[in-house]
């Protein structure tokens, strides 16, 4: 099945007469989903029914009147007015609508505006997850409500789904099914699919950098899917996603014993929603899903700061680094690997965590926000990720921690998804510890469904398991199991027996 991968959706609002309709080719060239309608209604219900991409709408300068029944909506990123004829006017004045980018009568034109907007856009996509101070304060204030269970894994998403992928082990066969999931999703696209076939005869692990590097699938599908929890397209990523951090880490070793730096001050510019914004002021760690590419160059940074949008505060990061702490977040300079070797790249792994020093203003438009890099020693955001391991990796199969994971962001599907794959696996009837952990968290998924009587013939099935064969006992995975019990027993109001069950937990 074919997903939009990308972060990106090029909308062309067309003619009567389809004089955008021949150019869909090369459009397809600038972004992956190209979607091209003739009737107004259609297009404005797709664009509204969008939520996890931008849309760069090419609008046939007839439809120009129905710019401001659309303009809000967050969707849009930019708007522009196709005009085979300048001549031809509209009675529309969208000189005030900032997301409007012009009016074009060349298509070359166009298509270098696109691409300068898009390059600007990939600087701003940036997911950043906010810790409030109070809420790591202590041990008490963690994981003590569903809510919280859910805001510390959305926090530490990509930490945890970084440390899955990095500690397994692969052959060509993930590289395999990772590569012909790009084919399968990019079929209609002839520039992409060629870049797929070089990428498959050329990369190797020691070229994971620059192939990341390259405006390809590679990097607008590793960050949209960090972006969007996307546990799917990231399960197909893993074997390049190891590469480009193990790459990460052995440069960032290099670079630390080569030089006399202890720290390192880089920064990244980026337009921040007002609501985004204001969540972020009343944070005290933040976290970044994606890899987050930074500079050296403060000058570079500040031309990606985003001014003058409606809703938008204009933020610059500036990050210290440093070389001597412990980190399991790996950074390194990549210029020597990256196709753009002027910018001084700085770019670090995915899931990297900062605590926020101060936030000022310099400007009427700007502010700036300084973040000091975390531990891995620092005790509030250890104390929160072992709990979330513990809590979530009680097994040792891949499948078996997405399900898990997926359970503890209540994705029941995907819970169910990656069980099936567990399932699947050469000699899984003979491990009874994966048995166990399969069995005891479909009894979850079914609880959580309402499912009540399947999940305790689940949750009984597994403590049997477990007392015919006690050598393999996994004590953790019957303490579930009786927990889950409990829990039916009082939903049916069957006291008694919830009792039992929470005395042996």
């Amino acid at each position: 099945m074919q997903n939009n991968l990308e972060q990106f959706i090029l909308v062309c609002l067309d003619s009567p007469l389809n004089q955008l309709y021949v150019y869909l080719e090369e459009f397809q060239r600038l972004m992956n989903c190209v979607k091209h309608f003739n009737e107004v209604d259609s297009c404005m219900d797709y664009i509204t029914n969008i939520t996890n991409e931008k849309i760069f709408w090419i609008i046939f300068v007839e439809h120009a009147s129905v710019i401001p029944l659309m303009y809000h909506l967050r969707q849009i990123y930019s708007i522009y007015i196709f005009n085979f004829n300048l001549c031809q006017a509209t009675t529309e004045d969208t000189a005030s609508f900032r997301k409007v980018r012009g009016r074009f009568e060349k298509m070359n034109e166009l298509m270098k505006q696109i691409e300068y907007d898009k390059k600007s856009l990939v600087q701003n996509l940036l997911t950043i997850n906010n810790f409030p101070k109070y809420t790591l304060g202590s041990s008490s204030a963690l994981h003590q409500t569903d809510n919280n269970n859910l805001q510390e894994a959305t926090f530490m998403y990509s930490q945890i789904i970084r440390d899955v992928f990095i500690h397994e082990t692969y052959t060509d066969n993930e590289k395999t099914e990772m590569i012909e999931f790009f084919r399968e999703q990019y079929n209609t696209n002839k520039v992409e699919l060629e870049k797929i076939d070089k990428f498959e005869r050329d990369c190797i692990s020691e070229r994971a950098i620059y192939w990341y590097t390259i405006d390809s699938f590679l990097y607008r599908t590793i960050n949209k899917a960090l972006r969007t929890q996307d546990i799917i397209t990231l399960y197909y990523l893993r074997y390049f996603i190891k590469d480009l951090h193990l790459e990460l880490k052995k440069y960032h070793t290099k670079q630390h014993s080569n030089s006399a730096e202890k720290t390192l001050v880089v920064y990244r510019g980026l337009g921040l929603p007002n609501d985004e914004f204001e969540k972020l002021k009343k944070g005290y760690l933040i976290s970044f899903s994606e890899f987050l590419s930074t500079s050296r160059k403060r000058e570079l940074a500040e031309i990606y700061v985003q001014q003058g949008v409606d809703d938008i505060q204009s933020i610059l990061f500036e990050i210290e680094l440093d070389y001597t702490i412990q980190t399991s977040t790996p950074f390194a300079d990549i210029s020597e690997q990256s196709q753009f070797n002027l910018e001084e790249e700085i770019l670090l792994s995915m899931g990297s965590v900062f605590r926020i020093q101060s936030l000022n203003r310099i400007s009427e438009n700007i502010w700036n926000i300084r973040l000091s890099q975390t531990s891995d020693e620092d005790q509030q955001l250890k104390q929160l990720y072992q709990w979330l391991n513990a809590a979530i990796f009680k097994v040792n199969h891949l499948h078996t921690k997405l399900s898990s994971l997926m359970l503890f962001v209540y994705d029941y599907e995907k819970a169910e998804y990656f069980l099936k794959k567990t399932m699947a696996q050469p000699g899984y009837s003979q491990d009874i510890r994966t048995l166990g952990a399969t069995s005891s968290i479909f009894g979850e998924i079914c609880f959580h469904q309402n499912n009540y009587e399947k999940a305790e013939m689940l949750y009984q099935t597994t403590i049997e398991l477990f007392e015919k064969n006690p050598e393999k006992n996994e004590p953790s995975t019957v303490q579930r199991c009786y927990t889950g019990l409990s829990e039916i027993y009082l939903e049916k109001a069957q006291y008694m027996r919830g009792t039992k069950w929470m005395i042996l937990r």
